[in-house]
């Protein structure tokens, strides 16, 4: 294998990593822009909310000069946001840098440690600063600032550097905000009868999972550990379990080999007994949406809060299919 072929890319975001900045240079080109298309207007209103009375003309002329320097200055900052990239291969760190004059610094992957810097707001936009330095070295050789997801950047940097094969799709989503619902349902029902429902695939449909999930493929067809099963999903494939306590505790994601840790499980089911009831817990991830699936979402669950809705409707489901399902 060519241990020069790039593994994973880092690249900076502007928006979520300077939102204020960001914020405050479109705002600035977007007013001048009006200004210069409405001179009187603007004026009327610059005189009503500040008692200052400035001629149309003057308006219109400074108001070209921002809207120039606005758009100068933003389309410059994305220029170097857009030419500036870290390729980890299996053997080195590579930033490039620079757009009319490409250049590069080279780091080997031997001795490589790899520090994260975040602010508050940094910290709330799950953005950072990721740095590669050497034992020994003041100041890091390679830097990139406004890094999505700098905590699972790292692990999958940390993992290629330690020669592990990763599935692509981890790569593709590894900027992907994740955030967890869970929602609680008393059931009417034992705990023996919950957890032969929710332990077995072949009923998910009747659960609110709108693909299709095949049995276990172990020898009897029953669930342990490190089990596997089919789906219908395209983005699945074979799920993994990677969570399995009787009668307690079910967990699984997408399947990608014996080493996946337990908490990269996708849907968790815990219980406990509640007399001759069970109390439920669904656990389930989502992939943090941008607005336009935000507000879709938000359409469809008629709800501020979607993610939460469809665990809810979920959890619901699971509770009327038990409740009213006899298990043999």
């Amino acid at each position: 294998m060519n241990d020069t072929q790039s593994k994973f890319s880092i690249r900076q975001a502007m928006a979520r990593a300077y939102p204020i900045h960001f914020l405050a240079t479109l705002t600035t080109l977007v007013v001048s822009i009006a200004c210069v298309m409405f001179p009187e207007y603007s004026s009327r209103k610059i005189t009503a909310l500040f008692w200052i009375t400035p001629s149309a003309t003057a308006l219109r002329n400074i108001a070209v000069l921002l809207a120039s320097a606005s758009a100068l200055y933003f389309l410059t900052w994305w220029l170097r946001t857009a030419a500036t990239q870290v390729e980890v291969t299996e053997s080195s760190v590579i930033k490039y840098h620079g757009w009319m004059a490409r250049k590069s610094v080279e780091m080997r992957h031997r001795n490589i440690n790899t520090f994260i810097s975040q602010g508050p707001l940094q910290g709330f936009m799950d953005v950072g600063d990721i740095a590669f330095s050497t034992t020994g070295e003041l100041e890091a050789p390679i830097k990139i600032y406004g890094v999505r997801a700098p905590e699972r950047t790292r692990e999958i940097i940390c993992r290629i550097f330690a020669g592990e094969d990763i599935p692509r799709k981890q790569i593709e989503n590894s900027h992907l905000r994740i955030t967890t619902k869970t929602s609680t349902r008393l059931i009417e029902c034992p705990i023996e009868n919950v957890w032969q429902i929710v332990s077995n695939p072949e009923d998910f449909k009747h659960l609110g999972f709108k693909s299709y999930y095949g049995r276990f493929n172990t020898e009897n067809g029953n669930p342990e550990l490190g089990a596997t099963f089919e789906t219908s999903a395209n983005i699945w494939g074979t799920c993994y379990l990677l969570e399995f306590e009787p009668q307690r505790k079910f967990a699984f994601a997408n399947a990608a080999g014996a080493e996946t840790p337990p908490d990269a499980w996708w849907f968790k089911f815990t219980m406990q007994p509640e007399g001759r009831n069970t109390s439920l817990t669904l656990h389930r991830k989502f992939v943090h949406p941008g607005i336009e699936k935000w507000i879709d979402g938000a359409i469809k669950t008629k709800s501020l809060n979607p993610m939460q809705a469809i665990v809810d409707e979920m959890t619901e489901k699971i509770a009327q299919y038990c409740e009213s399902f006899v298990v043999e």
